[in-house]
């Protein structure tokens, strides 16, 4: 039966063919691929991460957009923001500022002009009732962005990190991680001249709605595949993509993007590893084959990309910035076993794979370098690469976690170090334990009491001092500690409105639990809507920061004791009220 069902999707699915001139990786990306396919590996993962960003909006105003201003988003699309005088911003607070204004700022440029152009370029005054480019016939889709430099950008540079740096007239400027980050993929984008390296191309059809269009029998099946499965939108040669997977990932460690999106929106993401899960010959080759066709195989893949998230200050290890897509395809094979041709057999599948080197540090973008420079020297948050182990636990009390440790099964065999700067007494070591060693890095050296530690870690953070609490972090202290009465920093820092702790925090591990709640059983987010203050960005900030990473126990109803109720309790002012809203919203969804 498995060889019935095979075979009949391999006879419907083979328009198969071998890959034409658009879709020929030898011609299109690299001559020096490999296409045997026994010498290609079944699974790999690039020794770097990509580290997840924002694709900066359009209907936001790209990098003009205020996001750590968070209160006014909205406000924003409505109203043109006056742009300060440059000589003198005594009262602003630069943190809020965007990034397009704090690299002005950080150049002089009395003239703001790279905030100007990046307003012209995003089309945001066509949204602007008050701004002279209002346009109402103009619409913005929401995906639209520069998802293809940020895209680029996580795979071509190292984690920024948060840093101050002091601009051409004298001012201190804080650069968050998301506006280096920003800054990063804008100069990308800016580069019109380097080609990309492409095989596939892009459908401009919207499948979706045109499925819609079968479902309401306005369409027939035939005419929506004969759509779908033709020309643009018949996407990448399944062959094609498994060459260019393969040898990217686990041949050359270097990562690609592929269009997620099979229809007429773009999701350009960062590929990082891939698993084959199943692959098996088919003994039957259908005569649509590629020509010279000896052997079909049938294969099922998981491939792992960088997904995008909201901004932030620090630079996260994040909790949902990672997607997984399975594809299933059959590739063809000659009487060398090297692949010439492919068919897919899901329906899910990439729009076009591409990669590009682009130039950098060139015009306008070439100060941006010693930011980014300085910003990688920084240590303690963000670090990139991140030590691993096979699933084991470590049981000695002189083998402690790093504090970027996370647990990931690479493939048997494969060990490897990641490039990492060790903090002052921690060591390298290979521990056997069973079939598979276990690295581990160890602090040598006497272990400070870990319950004096917990203590002097939360007091540091109910008393807002954040220098010393990311001086713990960077010692390894236990984020997640819980006192007597079952309270954690991150349960304090909630309650105190510490929008900065609390970003911090979670950039460094911090997690919900339900054993994070007070004697009450008032968990983080049920803290911060508790508090006596009234409503403000602080609070819009935290309350997004703990809804992004996902608490979704936070939403118990047992007795009033439960979110919305909390959530009430603010409702008396508008910002109060739009909090209450999303919160509403977003429990709408998680249930």
């Amino acid at each position: 039966m498995k060889w019935i069902i095979l075979l009949s999707l391999f006879s419907i699915e083979v328009g198969a063919k071998a890959w034409n001139y658009r879709n020929n990786p030898h011609w299109q990306i690299d001559k020096t691929y490999e296409y045997h396919l026994n010498k290609l590996p079944k699974s790999g993962e690039l020794k770097k991460y990509p580290w997840t960003g924002n694709y900066w909006p359009h209907s936001d105003g790209g990098l003009t957009y205020r996001w750590n201003l968070q209160g006014e988003k909205n406000l924003q699309k409505y109203w043109d923001y006056p742009l300060h005088d440059m000589k003198n911003m005594t009262g602003v607070d630069l943190n809020t500022l965007s990034p397009a204004e704090k690299y002005d700022l950080y150049l002089g440029n009395l003239n703001w002009n790279t905030v100007k152009e990046e307003r012209n370029y995003s089309k945001i005054n066509t949204q602007i009732k008050a701004s002279v480019k209002y346009d109402p016939s103009y619409k913005i889709d929401s995906w639209a962005g520069i998802c293809n430099a940020w895209s680029e950008s996580t795979i071509t540079f190292n984690n920024p990190k948060p840093i101050i740096v002091t601009g051409k007239l004298g001012h201190r400027i804080p650069f968050g991680a998301s506006d280096i980050k920003g800054l990063l993929a804008s100069m990308l984008n800016m580069d019109k001249v380097t080609p990309e390296k492409t095989i596939g191309e892009r459908c401009f059809d919207d499948l979706d709605t045109l499925w819609g269009q079968v479902e309401k029998g306005t369409l027939s099946e035939d005419e929506f595949y004969g759509i779908s499965d033709r020309g643009p939108c018949g996407d990448v040669n399944a062959g094609a993509f498994h060459v260019v997977l393969t040898n990217q990932i686990a041949l050359k460690d270097h990562g690609f993007m592929i269009d997620v999106d099979r229809g007429s929106q773009v999701w350009n993401q960062p590929v990082y590893s891939y698993e084959i899960q199943n692959m098996e010959q088919i003994p039957k080759i259908h005569d649509r084959a590629a020509k010279g066709t000896k052997k079909v195989f049938y294969v099922h893949v998981k491939v792992h990309y960088v997904r995008e998230m909201h901004q932030s200050w620090f630079s996260k290890i994040p909790h949902k910035g990672f997607g997984i897509k399975d594809y299933e395809y059959f590739l063809e094979l000659d009487k060398d076993e090297k692949i010439i041709g492919g068919a897919w057999s899901s329906y899910e599948r990439p729009d076009y794979v591409w990669l590009r080197n682009s130039k950098k540090w060139k015009g306008a973008f070439a100060p941006l370098k010693k930011i980014y420079t300085a910003s990688i020297k920084q240590k303690g948050i963000g670090i990139n690469n991140r030590p691993y182990t096979h699933g084991e636990k470590a049981k000695w009390p002189d083998i402690a976690r790093y504090k970027k440790w996370a647990k990931r099964s690479p493939p048997k065999n494969k060990q490897e170090w990641p490039n990492i700067t060790l903090l002052k007494k921690w060591k390298k070591m290979t521990f056997k334990k069973g079939p598979n060693p276990l690295k581990l890095i160890y602090y040598k050296g006497r272990w400070p009491n870990p319950i004096k530690k917990d203590l002097q870690f939360i007091n540091a953070v109910s008393k807002g001092n954040l220098s010393k609490v990311k001086k713990m972090i960077d010692a390894d202290v236990r984020v997640n500690a819980v006192t007597k009465d079952k309270r954690n920093a991150l349960l304090i820092a909630a309650a105190r409105r510490d929008d900065k702790m609390v970003q911090l925090l979670l950039a460094n591990g911090a997690e919900f639990s339900i054993d994070f709640q007070n004697a009450a059983g008032i968990s983080p987010l049920m803290a911060v809507l508790n508090s006596k203050e009234k409503p403000n960005n602080k609070l819009l900030t935290i309350v997004k920061e703990l809804i992004n990473a996902g608490p979704a126990w936070d939403l118990k109803d047992n007795q009033e004791n439960n979110i919305l109720f909390y959530a009430q309790k603010i409702k008396y002012t508008p910002l109060g009220n739009n909090i209450y809203q999303m919160i509403k919203s977003y429990k709408k969804s998680w249930d």
